[in-house]
């Protein structure tokens, strides 16, 4: 399924994710959700600008392309673990990530209908 494709009502979408490291899997989710009228409320949308520097080693810029109001972002490391969530209300937001350790995390913004996830290094 693509970034902006339509969804329908009553129809069964699957998913999965597949960590492979040095050839080997190490870890697979996989899930399916029916949609319906509740489910088809929050689409995923590019409202990020961009999430700078990218590696990070302290302070993570975000940038959004029009001001937010009541908007949550979520840090989440590689194996789906929410380290870190912090209201937005601006375009842009400067988040703490020094005392992360080093690896490859997920940067989450969800506001009112909107998703999107981005990845980001900690260095």
């Amino acid at each position: 399924m693509g970034r902006d494709q339509n969804i329908n009502a009553d129809t069964e979408y699957c998913y999965g994710i597949y960590l492979i490291k040095n050839g080997t899997q190490i870890l697979s989710k996989s899930t399916c959700v029916k949609a319906n009228i509740n489910n088809l409320v929050k689409t995923v949308t590019n409202i990020l600008s961009d999430i700078y520097p990218n590696p990070v080693r302290e302070s993570l810029t975000i940038t959004t392309k029009e001001s937010l109001s009541g908007a949550l972002v979520t840090i989440y490391d590689i194996f789906g673990n929410e380290l870190l969530n912090k209201d937005i209300n601006n375009s842009k937001t400067i988040i703490n990530v020094d005392k992360l350790t080093s690896g490859i995390y997920f940067l989450r913004l969800t506001n009112d209908k909107k998703i999107e996830v981005r990845k980001f290094i900690k260095e």
